[in-house]
């Protein structure tokens, strides 16, 4: 049995659901800091992201750091 694939996505925004699943989102965490680490770490059984996209800043980028994996993938979209 292949393992299950996640692409979630975390957002407060009702309206922004839609077009979050339209990328491919699987699941949405509503969640913020800490709590929606945990949700993150409960949804893939403690194994946590294989890769993350931080496309807003500020302090997302250390929540982002906390729900990624040893050894992989981080990618982050900034404006200088």
């Amino acid at each position: 049995m292949e393992p299950r694939r996640y692409c979630v996505a975390t957002s407060r925004h009702p309206k922004r659901e839609p077009l979050a699943r339209a990328f491919g989102a699987t699941d949405i965490i509503t969640e913020r800091g800490e709590a929606g680490v945990e949700k993150i770490k409960e949804l893939t059984d403690r194994l946590r992201a294989h890769s993350v996209i931080e496309a807003v800043g500020t302090h997302l980028f250390c929540i982002a750091m906390n729900i990624l994996s040893l050894e992989e993938r981080f990618l982050c979209f900034t404006r200088f």
